[in-house]
This record gives structure tokens, sequence and C-alpha cells, in this order.
């Protein structure tokens, strides 16, 4: 019981410096194609609660959005959360929103699903 309970913890603490991690990764690629743009980073939120939903990363530039679910190993689901939240944060925010999935491991059949829902994948 007690090995159970010691396993549970490391999982728990892995997923959780993954996901920093990976916010870290996306934030800093992001952040260069924001620049090529020409926007400005406005704000940058780390695990943001709205309407009853948590978000990973969202990043608030002058003339847009970003929403970044990060994830392990995606499925159909969790995109179609990210896209849910997507249209939160863009009710919220007022503003043009682009979806991001960032992961370590993701089949063709979520790549495909993503893309159709014009979210953009960023593969770790």
């Amino acid at each position: 019981m007690e090995a159970n309970k010691r396993f549970s913890r490391i999982e728990l603490e892995l997923v959780v410096l993954t996901k920093a991690t990976l916010s870290r990764y996306v934030l800093e690629d992001l952040g260069e194609e924001i620049r090529f743009r020409g926007e400005e980073i406005l704000n940058r939120y780390r695990n943001l609660a709205i309407d009853g939903e948590e978000i990973d990363l969202v990043i608030e530039t002058n003339r847009s959005v970003y929403v970044a679910e990060i994830k392990i190993k995606p499925s159909v689901e969790d995109v179609k959360d990210l896209i849910n939240k997507t249209e939160i944060v863009g009710r919220k925010f007022g503003k043009s929103v682009t979806s991001i999935m960032a992961d370590v491991y993701i089949g063709d059949e979520v790549i495909n699903f993503a893309r159709s829902r014009s979210a953009l994948i960023y593969s770790y």
C-alpha cells in the first residue's frame, strides 16, 4: 500500500514537472512567432481558471490570445476540451484566439483531428 502511494506521488510530480517544462518551451517557441508577426506579449497565465475550466497556458498579445494545453499523450477528447477552452477564452478576452496542443507523444489520429479544428501542434 505504501509503495502505491509513493508511486502515485512520483507520477504526480513527474506530470507537474513535465507540464511546467513544456509550458516554458511553448512560451519560448511561440514568443518567436509572436515577435515575427509584430505582436507584443502583454500577459502570460499558467493554470488560468475561467468559467470553471482550468487552462494550462494562456498568452495574451496586443492583438490576439493563444491557448495551450499540455499533455503527455493527448487524445481526441483532449483536443475537444482544448477547442472548448479556446472558445471560452475568446469570449472572455474578446480577441482572436489560437489553440495549441503541446505534447510529448501524439498519434496521427489526434494530429489530424487537431488540424481539422485549426489547432496547432507543438510536439517535444
